[in-house]
């Protein structure tokens, strides 16, 4: 865990306005709000377990099956999720 003074703390382990989601509601809130998930912030070693469950993906960007695996290894993401996202209609149009 990281902080570095009291403040830090107290965001850290007593924010008021913090909320747990799951994947599940994530993916929602994505697609509500048109927007792509990028993936996990995660090192290599932890893409390597992913990669090892699911040996077709090529990229590790679909919710549904990253829900599976963290049921099947419910610690994998102990302290919270570190993702990127991206707006779906500026991905799609800078594919042109």
């Amino acid at each position: 865990m990281d902080f570095f003074n009291i403040s830090g703390c107290r965001d850290l382990f007593f924010h008021v306005q913090e909320h747990r989601h799951d994947l599940a509601q994530i993916k929602a809130f994505l697609d509500d709000n048109g927007l792509d998930f990028l993936g996990f912030v995660l090192g290599p070693q932890e893409l390597q377990r992913f990669y090892a469950r699911f040996p077709g993906e090529t990229v590790a960007t679909n919710l549904d099956l990253w829900q599976i695996f963290e049921a099947e290894n419910p610690d994998f993401f102990s302290s919270m999720y570190q993702c990127g996202c991206a707006s779906a209609h500026r991905r799609r149009r800078s594919r042109r």
